[in-house]
């Protein structure tokens, strides 16, 4: 008798601590979601260092609180004998661990655009450790692979992010693993990937941009300008796209055009990468060919 009103009591007991957990799990779900979508927007603006900081907020926040309360209420939840008082109370006492994958994919893409990329690699890591079907983190870690110039590596992870078939983003990987074949000079089986990625998603820039690229590698001017005027359709500020219909009508000798099309990658984006290589480009055009002989 005085075992079942000890058990009654301990039933009272979790049933409000178990309705506390609730409303603390919902409140820092929030919490975190609200530091993630921050840090998205901040990654998508190139504001890593304040992309960092939103998810290290959120990383304390799903470290320090959510992780301990989901585990509570399931134990809670499942309270029905003295080994779950047991494994409860050691879960109260552990350590806090690693819990929202998202946080750490956002972590790694933020650590790329800071050029750290082992901190960003652990981040990938930790992520997959956390969800190991978790296909954006290995699409992620290929493309750190492409990078780093370790092509079969990321061809491995690629793979993997493809092989789920919940991946909605799957086109995203394919674009990555045809530009993987590419760079090791397999470029049949790069533009048979590439187009299967164009394929799943026709309005996605990136794979349109890397089939201009290959057929442009090939001297195909035909089809690499027919896939770069197709990413600027859907993209007309892709300074990708405007930089090598430069070159095309360059090797054209459509010098003005040519011009033309890189001063215009400079005025988008002064001060990427691409108005750095479109600068060089003019240079070389009005030092070889646009400069009028002294009389």
């Amino acid at each position: 008798m005085k075992k079942h009103l000890v058990w009654l009591g301990l039933g009272v007991v979790f049933t409000l601590v178990l309705g506390g957990c609730r409303a603390s799990s919902q409140y820092f779900e929030q919490k975190i979601s609200s530091h993630k979508e921050i840090a998205q927007t901040f990654i998508q603006e190139k504001r890593y260092t304040e992309a960092l900081k939103e998810l290290e907020l959120a990383e304390k926040s799903s470290q320090c609180d959510i992780c301990d309360i989901r585990r509570i209420l399931q134990l809670l939840e499942n309270a029905t004998n003295p080994g779950t008082i047991e494994d409860l109370k050691k879960a109260l006492q552990n350590k806090k661990e690693k819990c929202d994958p998202e946080v750490y994919n956002l972590l790694g893409l933020a650590y790329i655009g800071k050029k750290d990329y082992e901190k960003a690699r652990q981040a990938f890591k930790d992520a997959i450790s956390i969800k190991p079907d978790y296909s954006e983190a290995y699409n992620n870690l290929g493309s750190l692979m492409l990078l780093q110039q370790n092509y079969h590596k990321a061809i491995e992870y690629l793979e993997k992010a493809i092989q789920n078939p919940y991946y909605t983003n799957a086109y995203m990987a394919k674009t990555n693993l045809g530009w993987a074949y590419f760079l090791l000079d397999q470029k049949e089986k790069a533009k048979s990937i590439l187009i299967e990625a164009f394929r799943e998603n026709p309005r996605y820039p990136k794979a349109i941009v890397y089939l201009g690229y290959v057929y442009l590698s090939e001297n195909d001017l035909t089809s690499a300008k027919f896939y770069f005027k197709k990413a600027l359709e859907i993209d007309k500020y892709s300074s990708e796209a405007r930089f090598y219909l430069g070159e095309i009508a360059f090797r054209e000798g459509d010098l003005k055009l040519a011009k033309d099309l890189w001063n215009s990658v400079v005025l988008l984006e002064p001060n990427s990468e691409w108005a750095n290589k479109a600068s060089e480009r003019l240079y070389l055009l009005e030092r070889k060919y646009l400069e009028k002989p002294n009389p």
